[in-house]
């Protein structure tokens, strides 16, 4: 990350929150960057914790606001995180420490995919819940440069307390979740395809959101490890953080996790932070990455051996879409994804130019084609 927006004037702030931490859990799963290849799977925090140590590795219940309650490392206490995210950074020469190219600087880059794990305990079932996913480019970003000369660099937007959101998102996904969603055991991931092409030398920003479908009370505690569990058993969605306890980077690093302090987060503080997003703050004295997968393509490659392959339409569409294209590549296995890239349909060896599309629900959807030549997908739209 070369081009940045340093502080000239620095006013006195100061946290209200006190560090607060949930329990440590294993992290063990397999790590999901693909070696020595431009672009892959990206996850600093795991980059991080699989070649360097010192990392631990927290779980964290999100909740819009502080009125219910979970344990914490030193206490019992109201949960004060409403949004965990990340800022991703590509370019940066770290990447290289755990044998992954880093995106060249000249060029732009394409995340056509996320994945955000996590843990949901369902125990209410009358309606779903929502995830909120908001994805932001650096256009809409304000970059600070280690401004208390600690290493601590950091991003902000503009951020509205009255609807937990920040301002200028280039993407905004609201996310239904539900029985089928639920994951009590072990960690899971929503897998979400945002194709956000993102220019040369410039970072992306990913936020996340949880907003509760069904009722809760003050201080119901809807943490679900407690020795006792409570009585009044509310929905809980856990995300994940890595904490990097040895500061191993520093000036112009951008891979920093998105925690808000409390005093953003519920309004309690009117002066100076109040009112702004900061997604990749390095705080106290720690850094930390949230659990966040960035899958990355070239632009390039993206262009040349996708985009040019095959146009569906009418789009948006109603019940039937047609294929169009110059090549000549039957039979073909196709498959249709929903915009969190679950199959929603599979055709294999299909021969025809029409399907059918009458079952599915209106939103956006990607059509996947592939044979022994050949790959490429569009995205479409179903608005009746």
């Amino acid at each position: 990350m070369k081009h940045l927006l340093l502080l000239t004037v620095l006013v006195s702030l100061t946290f209200t929150a006190t560090a607060q931490d949930e329990a440590k859990e294993k992290y063990s799963r397999t790590q999901t960057q693909n070696k020595d290849v431009y672009g892959g799977w990206y996850n600093f925090g795991g980059m991080v914790y699989d070649n360097l140590g010192g990392v631990d590795y927290f779980r964290n219940h999100l909740f819009p606001d502080s009125s219910v309650q979970v344990e914490f490392s030193n206490g019992f206490g109201h949960v004060w995180k409403h949004s965990m995210g990340q800022v991703f950074d590509p370019a940066d020469d770290n990447w290289a420490i755990g044998g992954i190219v880093p995106i060249d600087l000249t060029d732009s880059y394409t995340v056509d995919s996320i994945r955000i794990w996590y843990r949901y305990f369902r125990n209410q079932t009358q309606y779903p819940d929502t995830i909120r996913v908001q994805v932001f480019t650096e256009a809409n970003m304000s970059l600070f440069e280690d401004p208390w000369a600690n290493g601590q660099s950091y991003a902000s937007t503009p951020y509205d307390y009255t609807t937990h959101s920040g301002q200028n998102a280039s993407q905004v996904f609201n996310i239904l979740i539900d029985d089928d969603d639920t994951s009590t055991v072990s960690q899971t991931t929503l897998d979400l395809e945002i194709n956000q092409l993102v220019n040369a030398d410039e970072v992306i920003g990913v936020v996340v959101d949880y907003f509760p479908g069904n009722p809760y009370n003050f201080a119901d505690t809807i943490d679900q490890y407690i020795t006792t569990p409570p009585t009044n058993q509310i929905n809980a969605f856990i995300m994940y953080n890595f904490r990097d306890n040895n500061d191993q980077f520093y000036t112009g690093f951008y891979n920093h996790g998105w925690l808000i302090p409390s005093s953003i987060r519920y309004n309690e503080n009117t002066q100076n932070w109040n009112g702004s997003y900061y997604p990749g703050i390095a705080y106290f004295n720690y850094v930390d990455h949230s659990d966040i997968d960035f899958h990355v393509v070239s632009t390039v490659g993206l262009e040349e051996n996708e985009k040019s392959l095959f146009t569906v339409y009418p789009n948006p569409a109603n019940d039937i879409i047609q294929i169009n294209s110059d090549f000549n590549f039957s039979p073909q296995d196709i498959k249709i994804k929903d915009i969190r890239g679950r199959n929603v349909e599979t055709l294999v060896n299909f021969m025809d130019n029409s399907i059918n599309i009458a079952t599915l629900s209106n939103g956006t959807y990607f059509l996947l084609i592939e044979n022994d030549e050949m790959k490429g997908t569009e995205k479409f739209v179903i608005a009746r």
